[in-house]
């Protein structure tokens, strides 16, 4: 263990703000404009692709929509799309976050 002196920071009292938009993620009150881009995932391509398949196999066969819901299998890479899209959510969020602050 070390000890660190505490550094002090001065406050500049100069006043940000942040728009959080649909077309720029990010718009200050400076006018700097930035996107928070994150790149599609190999997990979501794959998942995405399993369902997909999945869904047109099973349409193939002759199942309609609400015959194949009542499957496990739909439900379990339902899920897994699921998860996928919503960790790329949280990357994206936690970007903008680390931004912010």
């Amino acid at each position: 263990m070390c000890y660190v002196p505490k550094v002090e920071e001065k406050l500049t009292h100069n006043v940000v703000g942040i728009d959080f938009g649909i077309k720029n993620n990010l718009t200050t009150t400076d006018g700097e404009v930035i996107n928070v881009n994150v790149p599609e995932t190999k997990a979501v391509r794959l998942d995405s692709r399993r369902f997909n398949k999945y869904i047109h196999r099973k349409k193939l066969e002759g199942y309609s929509m609400k015959e194949i819901r009542k499957f496990s299998n739909y439900w379990k890479l339902r899920n897994a799309l699921r998860k996928a899209y919503e960790k790329l959510v949280n990357i994206k969020s936690d970007k903008a976050n680390k931004i912010v602050s």
